[in-house]
């Protein structure tokens, strides 16, 4: 099953890939949720040290821009965290690094924040996957966010949602 977006699609339109109950949301929500906290890091090579996997890269996968993502949206990415987890553990390089700063509502301060991409074919189904790490400030590289890495063509994003593992 192939589907197209466009280039500035939000990902609400994965609405359209599957319906869902209550229940099986909650199931792959805390499955994904297992797989997450079953670890506290993951050692990555680019960066020779360890990427912590905490709270905020999963409230990441639930959340966007001060939105929580719909359900489909959580699912599309709890699907993808094994294997962006396997590319987090083996990138030796970053394709893509960008700044920004980063507002701290709580202590009301702007700090620099810095994002870095690896993109890696692993799995089964040779997935090429996405994986962004953040780092606040001076505070420790996190996991921050997965996807699926994907080519415009003709203004048009192609989305497979084939081969993806479905718990």
């Amino acid at each position: 099953m192939v589907f197209y977006f466009l280039f500035s699609f939000p990902l609400s339109c994965l609405a359209r890939i599957s319906p869902m109950n209550d229940e099986h949301f909650t199931r792959q929500k805390e499955h994904a949720r297992e797989i997450y906290n079953s670890q506290k890091s993951i050692f990555n090579p680019y960066f020779n040290k360890d990427v912590l996997l905490n709270s905020k890269g999963f409230h990441h996968l639930q959340n966007s821009q001060g939105r929580i993502r719909n359900k489909n949206e959580q699912l599309f990415k709890f699907r993808f965290l094994k294997l962006g987890f396997e590319v987090l553990k083996t990138s030796s390089t970053i394709q893509e690094y960008r700044e920004s700063s980063f507002y701290d509502y709580q202590k009301k301060v702007s700090k620099p924040a810095q994002f870095w991409g690896m993109i890696a074919i692993v799995g089964d189904k040779k997935l090429r996957i996405r994986v962004v790490v953040r780092k606040i400030g001076e505070g420790e590289l996190h996991f921050w966010s997965v996807m699926p890495y994907t080519k415009i063509k003709n203004g048009r994003q192609k989305i497979y949602d084939e081969g993806l593992e479905n718990w």
